[in-house]
């Protein structure tokens, strides 16, 4: 075994069970927000505007998380002005972006 085995992925059976929901009532305000998120990202992580409603309502911090994909979103914009018509390069980009918020 090398020192990378470690990394390997392990089979699992174990269910991912979603945060249950908070049922938030998210202003006028936030879900502006929220269609900013999803329009920007509508090419590299396609879910419909319920979609991200129903993520962020799980969340324990709706309003951190969603001012972290609005920065998101602002980075990812900036970026793939300069490549408008590569959509694999803007996948990398949003990947690289997000592992970067982790």
């Amino acid at each position: 075994m090398g020192i990378f085995s470690i990394f390997k992925k392990k089979k699992s059976n174990t269910k991912i069970i979603p945060s249950p929901k908070h049922n938030y009532h998210f202003s006028k305000e936030i879900l502006n927000m929220i269609k900013h998120i999803e329009l920007t990202f509508k090419e590299v992580h396609p879910l419909t505007f319920e979609e991200w409603i129903d993520g962020f309502d799980r969340d324990a911090n709706p309003e951190k998380e969603i001012a972290i994909w609005l920065y998101m979103a602002n980075k990812y914009r900036k970026i793939i002005m300069k490549y408008p018509n590569n959509s694999d390069y803007h996948k990398e980009i949003y990947k690289t972006i997000l592992l970067c918020t982790m």
